[in-house]
């Protein structure tokens, strides 16, 4: 089943001024973080919110710790404001409208940021898997560097 409602990035953004700034930030699946913006594999034109494992994962030393509510917002208006090397050549910018895909540099999962949640000490940020093929996502730009 599709999920309901897909916020923009200005809907997450507006529903994030509403609760305390200083949890921590992460995604619902495998206690993951939030990283940054890059363009989206499936349709370069579209943000993709990057992600890694809190945890050890197989590594020497332990990843960052999760950002805040407040340090994750700054960070993806940061990101809004600066062209993106689109994943197969060319430069993507994005806007506010836009959907957010949740996946890293070279992936097309088609997963979406669906809602948040206030959770003890944490905002959850939830995600789904919507197909391509069953929405219809506002485009950002995309110039080609053919």
């Amino acid at each position: 089943m599709l999920p309901q409602s897909i916020p923009s990035i200005a809907e997450l953004l507006a529903g994030l001024t509403n609760v305390d700034q200083t949890l921590s930030v992460c995604f619902e699946f495998a206690n993951c973080r939030p990283t940054s913006l890059g363009s989206w594999r499936g349709a370069y034109d579209q943000p993709a919110l990057g992600w890694q494992p809190s945890g050890y994962s197989k590594r020497e030393q332990k990843l960052d710790e999760f950002p805040t509510v407040a340090q994750f917002c700054q960070s993806l208006r940061d990101d809004m404001d600066r062209h993106h090397g689109a994943w197969h050549g060319g430069t993507a910018s994005f806007r506010e409208d836009q959907k957010l895909h949740v996946d890293n540099d070279g992936d097309a999962t088609n997963t979406v940021i669906t809602g948040f949640s206030a959770l003890g000490t944490r905002l959850v940020l939830h995600t789904a898997y919507v197909p391509y093929q069953d929405r219809d996502f506002p485009s950002g730009g995309y110039e080609s560097d053919e």
